[in-house]
């Protein structure tokens, strides 16, 4: 009968023993579970309420379509939306307290309004500003390359938040609309895409006199489009759109958020890509795919090419890298990230145009090998400089387009005069062999040369035609007859391995920020009317800059693309449909001042700004430090 007993006591005491050991497994499970779960809103805590408990309510997306019914109804009110979102803290139930943090953001996706233009040629109305002086001398009512040059500074995109009572209204980025006694809203006009912190680190706090012994944050935020007593019809059929993101982590900004020295650049940015939203990273993965949680909901546009490429406005994009020893002082080695291509490397831009210094000033075609020309005697310098003091319309390009530091511009042909045979290849061209794949590659220390990758570069095929490069439809169709699945393989044109090129027409075409990419990038679509008056298809004449026009090709861009720098620029593709009777193309695509993509003769008098272009080894390009400010660039570990 004892040992009966004794047999009881040791199976109860078993099982006590594992269910303690369930009870135990199963709370640190739960525990692990939450705190390292990643999905955003996903709770800090979840069980028997030991812990502290932090959840989130999203709210619908803000969205604005800008109607000539809105702007006709006179009625000062406009058209508006708004939206709220949560943060609820219920405190463990040992102490009854807890202090919790969380952030706010705000998401532009889509902003295309402005301040609207008047015609006031006699000064009578108030509040009548230029965006510089140089727009002051052509008149309020002249229409300059399609940029209106009279604006209404009173706010017409407003933003209202009503948050807790601890939320400082005082918010980086984002002004108050004080010229419309609007105290409490933030003028949001011309905001364009990207995030904007609304609230970062934002305590919330529940204590032992707390109902329920939680809190919840409710923050109530409105948009809404004022109509004025002025003429707003330069907003017409324009649209803004935006969401709300509420969570407990910090969105990650730039590699040092998500990185450590010593870790390869090309997974930092994909995990940058990965831990962030499409408006604080700026990266889009190119999958062919929409992500709508990151704001990628343009997958049909993206190159499909699986490349991770930076996008969005001159200002926005930090992805700026240090290649040299200094850059603080030396500002030849600072250049940008593209973006990662998979085995090709990491692409990088120069982050300002080169001079001759960099280039070589060589004028005349050698005799013998190419690549062993002098660059200061040799090659296709076109001895003359975008300043401020050519032509009118390059002194308006040089002084309020350029975004770069330079006194004055080189600029260089793709050959020297008379070649016509062989003026638009790539291969040959004097450009080329000559002052990047000799001059400009010498420059690097050797660290940094054998960073950079040997690369065959696509530079031409039947397909690269005007109507499928520069008329082509969105930047996806001209993707794919430049090097994507539509290219002509019996005519496609590359190089040998060489290290240094210059940029693709999709490159250019993808640095906009994505809702630009359904945008043509150049429309000309000339026709003669019934009376035989020449005309675009919007009816304007020739020469007119018709604002229709404008909005739809990349013109409307320049203000969202980083790789936007404001001079005429050589791009490495061929138009292949121009011959000019010589059988073999003469033209070459490249980006004009005004932004839009077009073509220049590879011979003659045609002469534009260089930017080298080229790919870092991945597997040997690694971080060091640095935010990818232009002033605080990313450093290499070399």
């Amino acid at each position: 009968m004892d040992d009966k007993n004794k047999m009881k006591g040791i199976v109860y005491l078993s099982i006590g023993i594992v269910t303690l050991i369930a009870l135990i497994a199963g709370a640190t499970y739960a525990y692990f579970k939450a705190v390292t779960g990643n999905e955003a809103n996903a709770n800090i805590n979840v069980g028997a309420g030991t812990t502290d408990n932090l959840t989130f309510t999203k709210g619908s997306d803000l969205t604005l379509n800008v109607s000539a019914d809105n702007l006709s109804k006179g009625d000062g009110l406009g058209v508006s939306q708004n939206t709220n979102v949560t943060a609820t803290l219920v405190a463990n139930n040992t102490t009854n307290e807890a202090t919790k943090t969380y952030n706010v953001y705000l998401e532009i996706i889509e902003n295309d309004l402005e301040y609207s233009s008047f015609t006031d040629p006699d000064n009578t109305l108030p509040n009548l500003v230029f965006k510089n002086e140089y727009e002051k001398t052509l008149g309020n009512n002249r229409d300059y390359n399609g940029l209106t040059k009279g604006y209404d500074p009173r706010p017409e995109l407003l933003l209202t938040i009503e948050g807790p009572t601890n939320f400082d209204k005082e918010i980086e980025g984002l002004k108050k609309a004080t010229l419309q006694n609007e105290d409490d809203s933030y003028d949001i006009t011309e905001l364009r895409e990207g995030i904007y912190a609304l609230a970062e680190d934002f305590q919330i706090n529940v204590s032992k006199g707390d109902v329920d012994h939680q809190k919840t944050d409710t923050w109530n935020i409105k948009v809404t489009f004022k109509n004025l007593n002025s003429d707003q019809q330069l907003n017409t059929n324009k649209k803004f759109s935006a969401r709300i993101i509420i969570q407990a982590e910090k969105l990650a900004n730039d590699i040092s958020d998500v990185c450590k020295s010593g870790d390869n650049i090309a997974n930092c940015i994909q995990q940058l890509h990965d831990k962030s939203v499409y408006g604080a990273s700026n990266l889009i993965f190119h999958d062919g795919k929409d992500d709508p949680t990151r704001g990628e909901t343009l997958g049909a546009l993206e190159a499909g090419d699986n490349s991770y490429r930076y996008t969005g406005s001159y200002e926005k994009v930090n992805n700026y890298i240090c290649l040299g020893t200094d850059c603080s002082s030396n500002k030849d080695n600072l250049f940008r990230i593209v973006g990662t291509f998979g085995e090709d490397g990491i692409k990088v831009v120069k982050a300002d145009y080169a001079n001759k210094e960099l280039l070589g000033a060589g004028t005349t075609k050698p005799s013998g090998d190419l690549s062993q020309a002098d660059p200061e005697t040799n090659g296709a310098y076109a001895n003359v400089t975008y300043s401020a003091a050519v032509t009118e319309e390059e002194k308006d390009a040089f002084t309020h387009r350029y975004k770069g530091n330079l006194t004055e511009v080189d600029r260089y042909k793709w050959q020297e005069n008379g070649d016509d045979k062989t003026a638009a290849n790539w291969t040959t061209s004097l450009l080329n062999r000559i002052h990047l794949n000799n001059k400009y590659i010498s420059t690097f220390n050797v660290t940094y040369q054998n960073l950079i990758k040997e690369h065959i570069w696509i530079w031409g095929n039947k397909n690269a035609t005007w109507d499928n490069i520069a008329g082509g439809a969105n930047a996806k169709i001209v993707y794919d007859n430049e090097l994507g699945d539509l290219i002509d393989k019996e005519t496609l044109k590359t190089t040998e391995p060489e290290k240094i090129g210059l940029l693709y027409v999709s490159d250019y075409l993808y640095g906009a920020s994505l809702n630009n990419w359904s945008k043509q990038p150049k429309i000309e679509t000339w026709d003669y009317t019934s009376d035989g008056t020449k005309k675009d298809k919007f009816n304007n004449p020739v020469g007119s800059f018709p604002e229709h026009e404008i909005d739809n090709d990349y013109r409307s861009a320049t203000d969202s693309n980083w790789l936007y720098m404001g001079l005429w620029e050589w791009l490495i593709t061929q138009r292949y449909d121009y011959t000019n009777g010589t059988m073999s193309p003469v033209r070459t695509f490249g980006v004009y001042a005004t932004g839009y993509v077009g073509t220049a003769l590879a011979v003659g008098t045609s002469a534009s700004v260089v930017r080298p272009s080229f790919y870092l080894e991945s597997n040997m390009t690694k971080y060091k430090g640095g935010t990818g400010t232009v002033s605080d660039p990313y450093i290499l570990d070399v």
